[in-house]
């Protein structure tokens, strides 16, 4: 058990941080093997350490939860915290958030489509749904990029989770099974 000045070394001080900075490399590896679920706790997390939109645990798991609509209360969060330490950044934060809300809902739709035909067109509706999904993603990794560039501009001494931890290689593992099981019988 660790007590309050040991961490786990792929979790960010987040005393020290600003939103939760997390590296490219393992916010892409983790939003992929897991199918998107790691998002639901980065999410979060960033909700809580911007007090998005408020510091409640049950505020922010309320927006991770509906991300979509949500994602621009986060971008704005991230520019008033930079504003607050005197650099100020431009998230972008309409286009982002409208083309995030769109690709979600292209990649929920093409997926509910793909129920109600066979043949060559599930192929292509399904490669539509996890391009969409995909696109999401790099919109996600956009605010990672500026969370992460702003987190090393203002606190250079700040840590950034960057290593996996056996509970992330655990989730990946038991995400792709299930892929993977549901391919095969499902």
């Amino acid at each position: 058990m660790t007590n309050s000045t040991q961490m786990d070394p792929g979790t960010p001080n987040l005393q020290n941080t600003i939103g939760y900075p997390v590296s490219s490399l393992k916010f892409w590896m983790m939003g992929i093997f897991t199918g998107g679920i790691y998002l639901l706790y980065w999410s979060y997390k960033n909700f809580r350490a911007l007090q998005v939109p408020s510091d409640s645990k049950v505020a922010a798991v309320i927006w991770c939860i509906f991300l979509p609509l949500s994602f621009f209360s986060m971008m704005q969060g991230l520019e008033t915290k930079a504003s607050e330490n005197n650099y100020p950044i431009r998230t972008h934060k309409w286009a982002l958030a409208w083309i995030y809300f769109l690709l979600v809902t292209a990649a929920k739709f093409l997926d509910r489509m793909s129920d109600r035909v066979t043949d060559e067109t599930l192929a292509l509706l399904g490669f539509g749904a996890l391009g969409c999904q995909l696109l999401s993603l790099f919109i996600l990794s956009i605010f990672q990029r500026k969370m992460l560039v702003l987190n090393r501009e203002l606190r250079p001494q700040a840590q950034i989770a960057s290593r996996f931890t056996i509970w992330d290689i655990i989730l990946m593992i038991v995400c792709v099974a299930v892929f993977i099981a549901l391919v095969i019988f499902g």
